[in-house]
């Protein structure tokens, strides 16, 4: 692994949100003014689209990273009812830890033993049974 890989938007994006879910999770007096709500709800917007263009795009690669990061969302989310956090901000990680996995399952389904390859068989040709080769008398 390089920096190359290092920078690559697999990785670079799931680090982003969960920093960012962090720390909205960690400060929620200051986010719940409603000029940094409106801005959090684009960011979590433009997250969510680029969560989604990027799994499509590269469906193959950071799959652990994926999961482990909508599992932090989803968890976030979770806590964000145990700390009253802003309904709006709950529906934001939730919604993106459920891309993460929902999207995630649904390439590891259809890509895997769900595929055309493997779950269709090629129709059999009928032909005629050969007829036994005449003996030598």
């Amino acid at each position: 692994m390089n920096i190359r890989d290092i920078l690559n938007l697999d990785y670079i994006l799931p680090i982003i949100i969960i920093l960012w879910s962090i720390i909205i999770l960690s400060v929620p007096s200051v986010f719940s003014m409603s000029s940094y709500m409106v801005i959090n709800i684009l960011v979590g917007v433009i997250f969510s689209g680029l969560v989604c263009f990027n799994i499509v795009l590269k469906p193959d690669s950071a799959k652990i990273i994926r999961i482990l990061t909508g599992g932090i969302e989803l968890t976030i989310g979770f806590l964000g009812f145990a700390f009253s956090l802003e309904l709006v901000y709950i529906c934001l990680f939730l919604m993106l830890g459920s891309e993460f996995i929902g999207l995630s399952a649904a390439l590891a389904l259809t890509s895997g033993s769900m595929s055309g390859a493997g779950t269709t068989r090629r129709p059999e040709t009928l032909s005629p049974e050969p007829s036994p080769e005449p003996q030598p008398l």
